[in-house]
Order: C-alpha cells, then sequence, then structure tokens
C-alpha cells in the first residue's frame, strides 16, 4: 500500500487534478485501513481517471484487485449527467448487476418476508431493474437484449442469476407458514395460533375473515409440503424453497465459460451476450428495416453477422491466430460454433489450463467487439498487434496465483523460443560461419535487450493505460466516496 499511496501522492502535483472540495487544504487523496480503501476526488470526469489509472498500475504491480461486491461510489454535488459520463469513463455494465442484486433487491427483500407485494408493484420493480441493467437510466423502457425472465435464470441455465422477485416473495411467506405449524416460541406466532388457528392444522384451515390481509394470505398460500424437505440442505429454508419453485431448468452448454471466469466483468458480460447471438451486428439492425452499412468493417468485402465478426472474418481470424500462437496451440478450428465447442470442452477443467481459456474467450471476443464499435462509430482503427497486445496484457494483469506462474512460463519461453528462431536465421545469412563481428554483437545485444525485458517488465509490451478495471462502480466525485476491498 506504500506504493500506492506514493502514487497518489504524485497526482498532487499534477494541475489537472482536482481534489474533494473538503480535502484540498489538507491534501487527502485517499484513506486506507486494513482491509478497505477509501479514495477522494472532484466530481470531475478527469480527475477520477486521474484516480483509476493510479489504482490500475498499483494493481499491475501487486496483483491485488478490488473487491467487486463489496465497492462502491457516492456522488454529492454532481449532476445526473456528469455521475453518467463518469460511469460511463469507468465502463462498468457488472456493476450496474452487482448494484441491483446487492441494492435493489436488498431493500425490498425486508418487506418481501412480511406480506405478498403486489403483482404490479413487482412489476414496476422489475422494470425499473431492467431498463438500470440495459440502459443505465431510471425511466421505464421496454429495450433489452434479452428478456427478464432469462436474465433471472441461474448462471448453469444461461442466466445471470438475478432474484426472480415473485418466486422469491412466494417462498418467504411459505417460510413464514412454516415457522407458524413448527414454532411456537415466538410472541407473534402464538399470538396468530391463540386467535386463529385455534388448533388447526395449517394446511386445511380457512381463511379467517376476521384476519387481517396479511394474515390471511401466510395462512391460505400453496406451495411445497417443508415438512418434507430435506434437512440436510444447503442454505436457508427460503433459498431452498425459492429453487424448487424455479424447478429444473434445462442447463446450457456453454455454462462452464462463465462460472469462475477471470476476465473482466464488462467482458463476461458481453461474452454471455455474444454465445446467445444477441449483439446488436448489423444483419440484426437490418432485419428491423434500419438504414445501416452491413459490410464488415474488418475485412470490408463480406456482410457483418454473428458468425463472420467473431471468427470467420479474414482479418478475425487472423487475430484468433496471435491469440492462439501465444498460448502456443495449433488453431482448433475453422468456425465459430466449433471454435466456441472447443473453448466449452477446455472450460470445465478445474485446472490452470481451464482458468486461462474462460479468460481468454471473454476478453477476446470483447476487444473485438469494441475494436468493431470503434471503427464504425469513431472512425478510429487500430492494427491487429495492437489488439493481440491489449488482450495479453489484460490476461497477465488479471491472471492470479499458478495462472499468473503459467503465464510468465509462456512469455519467457516464446522469447527463447524467438531468440532460437533469430540465431538459425543468422546461421543461414552467415552460411554457418558465426566468426563474423558484426553478427557477434547483434546477437550479444539481442540477449541483452531480451534479458531487460524480463527483468523489467514480465508482461509482454506494457501499456501506460492498462485496461483492467476498477471495481464495480469505482471513485467518488464531489461528496463522494469509493470504498474498495483489496483482495489477493
Amino acid at each position: 500500500m506504500e506504493y500506492f499511496s506514493r502514487l497518489l501522492k504524485e497526482l498532487k502535483d499534477k494541475k489537472q487534478f482536482s481534489f474533494h472540495p473538503k480535502c484540498k487544504k489538507l491534501g487527502i487523496t485517499h484513506l486506507s485501513f486494513a482491509d478497505d480503501l477509501l479514495l477522494f476526488a472532484k466530481g470531475d470526469k478527469q480527475s477520477v481517471t486521474m484516480l483509476k489509472q493510479c489504482f490500475e498500475v498499483f494493481s499491475a504491480a501487486s496483483g491485488l484487485q478490488a473487491n467487486l461486491s463489496k465497492s462502491s461510489v457516492c456522488f454529492g454535488g454532481v449532476t445526473d449527467t456528469e455521475q453518467e459520463d463518469i460511469l460511463q469513463q469507468l465502463d462498468y455494465i457488472r456493476g450496474r448487476i452487482q448494484l441491483i442484486k446487492a441494492v435493489l433487491f436488498g431493500i425490498q427483500s425486508y418487506w418481501s418476508q412480511m406480506f405478498l407485494i403486489p403483482t404490479k408493484v413487482i412489476k414496476t420493480i422489475e422494470a425499473y431493474c431492467r431498463s438500470f441493467m440495459w440502459l443505465g437510466t431510471n425511466e421505464i423502457t421496454k429495450r433489452a437484449l434479452i428478456s427478464w425472465e432469462r436474465v433471472c435464470r441461474p448462471k448453469s441455465a444461461g442466466g445471470l442469476n438475478i432474484i426472480n422477485l415473485k418466486q422469491w416473495n412466494k417462498a418467504a411467506i411459505l417460510k413464514l407458514q412454516w415457522d407458524l405449524a413448527s414454532k411456537n416460541d415466538r410472541l407473534w406466532i402464538k399470538w396468530v395460533h391463540m386467535y386463529y388457528i385455534k388448533g388447526q392444522p395449517i394446511l386445511s384451515i380457512k381463511e379467517p375473515k376476521q384476519a387481517s390481509w396479511m394474515v390471511q394470505k401466510i395462512l391460505t398460500i400453496k406451495g411445497p409440503n417443508l415438512q418434507n424437505r430435506n434437512q440436510g440442505s444447503k442454505g436457508s429454508i427460503i433459498r431452498q424453497i425459492y429453487l424448487h419453485q424455479l424447478g429444473i431448468l434445462d442447463k446450457v452448454e456453454w455454462k462452464a465459460v462463465m462460472f469462475n471466469n477471470l476476465a473482466r466483468p464488462k467482458a463476461i458480460f458481453s461474452m454471455w451476450l455474444i454465445i446467445q447471438e444477441r449483439m446488436l451486428t448489423a444483419d440484426r439492425l437490418s432485419k428491423w428495416n434500419m438504414n445501416v452499412d452491413t459490410t464488415c468493417v474488418f475485412c470490408k468485402c463480406q456482410p457483418e453477422h454473428h458468425h463472420h465478426l467473431f471468427y470467420n472474418c479474414s482479418i478475425v481470424m487472423e487475430l484468433w491466430y496471435d491469440i492462439f500462437k501465444w498460448l502456443q496451440i495449433p488453431v482448433p478450428a475453422t468456425t465459430w460454433n466449433q471454435l466456441l465447442c472447443w473453448f466449452m470442452g477446455k472450460a470445465k477443467k478445474k485446472t490452470t489450463e481451464g482458468q486461462l481459456m474462460r479468460m481468454v474467450l471473454a476478453e477476446t471476443v470483447y476487444s473485438i467487439w469494441v475494436e468493431r464499435n470503434h471503427r464504425v462509430f469513431e472512425k478510429m482503427y487500430r492494427d491487429r498487434q495492437s489488439i493481440v497486445r491489449e488482450i495479453i496484457y489484460i490476461c497477465n494483469i488479471r491472471a492470479v496465483g499458478k495462472l499468473k506462474d503459467v503465464l510468465q512460463y509462456k512469455h519467457e519461453k516464446g522469447t527463447r523460443v524467438c531468440t532460437r528462431a533469430w540465431i538459425r536465421g543468422k546461421k543461414q545469412q552467415s552460411k554457418g560461419v558465426l566468426c563474423n563481428g558484426e553478427i557477434a554483437l547483434e546477437i550479444a545485444l539481442f540477449f541483452f535487450i531480451n534479458f531487460l525485458s524480463l527483468v523489467i517488465s514480465p508482461f509482454p509490451n506494457p501499456k501506460p493505460q492498462p485496461p483492467p478495471p476498477i471495481a464495480a462502480d469505482e471513485i467518488t466525485p464531489t461528496g463522494s466516496i469509493s470504498i474498495f476491498r483489496l483482495s489477493q
């Protein structure tokens, strides 16, 4: 943390950085505790970006990442437009999903365990959550790439494991009914038994007309018989009931690439859409009678569709060849479906290879999609080598434990292979004679440069702005505080 503190102190000398209004006189940029970190800045895009860059440099050097589920951003005196610009700069779609899971559903979960929430209220809550997830707005809209019902499925069934409010509410009320039938150590249970149940079996009791609407619903709601539940089941009773109500859902073949993926959350989210072919590619937009250029922005000769964009395009295929060359693996497929099946097979392994393949798939398809959007909307172009270097760099940064050692070994091995190939070329050039002074000098310089590259930077071609994102919803403008829990 001392290194990170030094990085933040350097911001004081940069005119582009603006302090939090209440921290300027003392020059406070952060407060660090045992496992918490608070960052302070003025609520402008540039200051927040500079804080983020400092954190990324520290993260790359230490291997520590922000815990997404325990991170937050607080704004104060910042307009909605500025907040949206800052959050867009941080570029964190998964932060929205985390907010929906942790905050919005957390607020309603208290009321869900007290009474049945009216269906209209549940639909309104879900509409706000859906609009916020897809568009980041609090205005209800029906624009969505995937139905909300599918989003609420478990990951193994192709969803994002967001709670279904209606089913969770029913499960919570069934838990209250089970408490009435099996417990008598609470005052409210004794009171309900004394005035309404009066010794009758819960399952056969008639709706007491004199009882309140809330008590009536608790007594008459129908669901699974909890008396026969498995006592050894893991999780709370509410969760057991909830999963029982969802029933047995068909598991998707690509579930393995979603679990324990070390890629950036926004890359995982994009991969989730890409695998289901829900991205707004040119062919999909043209089917909706939208006036768009359907030519692929990479090869500029074939029409753009899902399979072509992410693998079959000649330019994109060369990018994949470079990725597999870095992985030191022969190209395993000739079509997108074959490629996806190959990755799914590798992702099932609980080894470093499985971890690496899950991350490489997510980061590569996401980088392809980002580059496509830059070319279409901003007319900005990058060469293939730059994209590949960025993907490799991100994978090195986000790797942890044994996987980081594996990637380091791959880099060193690749350097040795490159060195041997270079020497062979020089031998052929000099017809097998290495007595030439120029060749000997070049070989010595080559080894020296490669030695420096391994000592100074373990990653290939590092860039000054590393892409790994900071955690869910990161920094704090004007009057705001961001809390980061760093876990190794």
